[in-house]
């Protein structure tokens, strides 16, 4: 588990951010690891995955984001990687997320990326790490997480990607 403060520089932040309110958010109801065909409203996402395919839910300006995240972070860990699957999540006020594994592979990572400042935060295993804007969770995607909406705020906003460890 890293984390990495301060990821993006200010300017790209804000043009994430930019792009990321002109887009279309749909209700997150999935499952739970213990109850997969239960749905559970989670909040709202963007899925701007896949990237190398015509897609309907593709979004080439977010997807350029995601790819920016991957270099930075394949500098920052010294690895190569493949981008996999790219998502934007809002979780509103007193949500809990579904705990899951993205992928249950260990070449596979995650990275949670908050886009705001706020009281919710990241659940890995039993460890809560609370929202701080512009910070990083760079984690295993096999490890069981969930996202925590906020309690004084009325949402939370990240980019979460799930990357491929490529020789």
């Amino acid at each position: 588990m890293q984390k990495f403060d301060n990821f993006f520089d200010e300017d790209t932040l804000s043009s994430l951010k930019f792009y990321l309110a002109r887009t279309n958010f749909v209700p997150d109801c999935t499952g739970s690891v213990n109850e997969p065909d239960k749905s559970i409203f989670q909040g709202f996402l963007q899925e701007s995955f896949p990237v190398n395919q015509n897609h309907n839910t593709s979004h080439t300006m977010l997807n350029t984001f995601a790819v920016t995240a991957v270099i930075k972070l394949q500098r920052l860990t010294n690895k190569k990687f493949e981008l996999k699957r790219v998502l934007f999540n809002i979780l509103t006020k007193d949500t809990k997320g579904v705990e899951h594994v993205d992928m249950d592979i260990e070449n596979y990572y995650t990275f949670i990326l908050n886009l705001e400042e706020c009281d919710g935060g990241t659940y890995v295993g039993k460890k809560f790490f609370k929202n701080k804007i512009n910070q990083g969770l760079f984690f295993n995607s096999n490890l069981l997480h969930r996202g925590e909406g906020p309690k004084k705020y009325l949402k939370r906003m990240n980019m979460a990607l799930m990357i491929e460890e490529r020789e």
